[in-house]
């Protein structure tokens, strides 16, 4: 397959992504894609788990499958035909706690009737349609599709491999190789490589490097995480780099107590931390200095200047988001219509939305689209908090916290309130309870 990928792709420039060479690696391609599909019926949590990626995958549909709908939509309705499968075995409805579905609810009904006096009708409906279907499908199948320790880990292992794949053919077939340019990966901007690769290393982190394992299995792991962090680092974006260290930093706070004296808890959540800091600066050391080359040292010498355009259009549309929450403080300006009010500078492309979820809520949702989002963010937080004090030989729940800051963290740098990663992993932060009880009994 990488072969397949390294010998058929090339640049195209003026569409900012791949052309296949041939008709017969089309059909190739093609049949591989339907067959992973068909394949990954039987196991829905992986198909959940490309399904939350940070991406449309409009460049895959167009280029091998346009005789299909988009992919999203594919993966949609076979989750959607799988929880419904699912329903009738059991003949009952999993429990979603009140905490979830009330403030959820509420966000919902907001978002939908902010339609009716919204400043950008068009992109309104576009977004409210995204949410209604895809951000509340990734919110409640968790539900569904975690049965057991099974499904979890399935899930966990796809996203391992995701980032991994995705690593071997950004370093292969990648188009802007040597440049100062953003990196894409099937037509998708540098969020799909650096999101996945993000919760990779985390699970790295978090799950296999927390085990008691012989040291030729740790020695892989953290090449593993070498890897992975290269592949962070190289397409350019700011955004992960750092969350993920804040990830890291935030995990081994509770580590540390101040009582009486100074304790460590536990001395491997500190040294993540510094791991993933030393990674990081040894990656772009050896980017800048020995590759000669960096999209992300460029843009970070490049921002400390006050008058550099991602700068001032961060800050600007930061201001313009809460000039709309002070003038539309209870219903906000609705939903998609920060768009309007968006700063434009002059030769660069115009925020649709703050790229800042919070922000997002406040301008376009008001005060009551805001707490419902808070709420539905602090109850999620809270039961992970919980899970991690009730199962405390599980490694999971301090797995999919790290992933839920993660994800939490990259919202307020990047994409808008219809992110699927983080509505998935607020589902996940109730739904893994069910088979942790199931591996506490194993235990016991």
């Amino acid at each position: 397959m990488i072969r397949m990928v390294n010998e058929i792709i090339e640049l195209d420039e003026e569409k900012g992504g791949f052309t296949m060479l041939s008709s017969w690696e089309k059909l190739k391609t093609r049949k591989i894609w339907m067959s992973s599909i068909f394949s990954a019926l039987c196991f829905p949590e992986i198909i959940f788990a490309i399904f939350i990626a940070p991406t449309k995958y409009t460049f895959i549909r167009q280029t091998y499958l346009p005789f299909l709908p988009s992919p999203l939509i594919i993966f949609y309705i076979i989750i959607i035909f799988l929880i419904t499968l699912q329903i009738f075995q059991k003949g009952k409805l999993p429990h979603i706690p009140l905490s979830l579905l009330l403030p959820y609810f509420i966000l919902a009904c907001i978002i939908a009737l902010s339609l009716i006096y919204t400043s950008n009708l068009e992109y309104g409906k576009i977004k409210c349609l995204e949410f209604m279907m895809y951000s509340t499908l990734a919110l409640f199948a968790p539900f569904f599709l975690f049965r057991g320790l099974n499904n979890i880990n399935r899930f966990i292992y796809t996203l391992l491999v995701m980032g991994i794949f995705l690593f071997i053919i950004l370093f292969i077939s990648n188009p802007y190789l040597l440049t100062r340019t953003f990196s894409t990966i099937f037509g998708s901007n540098y969020l799909l490589i650096q999101h996945i690769s993000g919760m990779a290393v985390l699970i790295i982190c978090y799950y296999f490097l927390l085990k008691n394992q012989p040291l030729k299995k740790q020695v892989i792991w953290v090449f593993l995480l070498v890897i992975l962090i290269m592949a962070i680092i190289y397409p350019g974006g700011k955004g992960a780099v750092f969350t993920l260290l804040i990830t890291t930093i935030i995990i081994a706070i509770p580590s540390i107590k101040f009582k009486n004296k100074f304790k460590i808890m536990n001395k491997r959540l500190l040294i993540i931390p510094l791991i993933i800091f030393i990674i990081e600066c040894g990656t772009l050391g050896y980017f800048h200095f020995v590759m000669k080359f960096s999209a992300l040292t460029g843009r970070l010498g490049a921002i400390s200047s006050p008058q550099h355009y991602n700068r001032i259009e961060r800050l600007e549309n930061a201001k313009v988001a809460l000039k709309l929450f002070s003038q539309y403080p209870l219903s906000g300006v609705g939903i998609g219509g920060f768009s309007v009010y968006s700063y434009k500078l002059e030769g660069i492309e115009r925020f649709k939305y703050p790229h800042n979820i919070l922000l997002e809520a406040l301008a376009e949702l008001g005060l009551i689209g805001f707490i419902s989002l808070s709420l539905i963010l602090f109850f999620a937080f809270k039961n992970l908090l919980y899970l991690q004090k009730i199962y405390k030989y599980s490694l999971l729940p301090g797995v999919f916290m790290s992933i839920f800051i993660f994800t939490f963290l990259n919202s307020l740098t990047s994409q808008d309130i219809t992110n699927l990663a983080l509505f998935a992993f607020i589902g996940c932060s109730y739904a893994i309870e069910h088979s942790l009880k199931d591996e506490k009994e194993c235990e016991g």
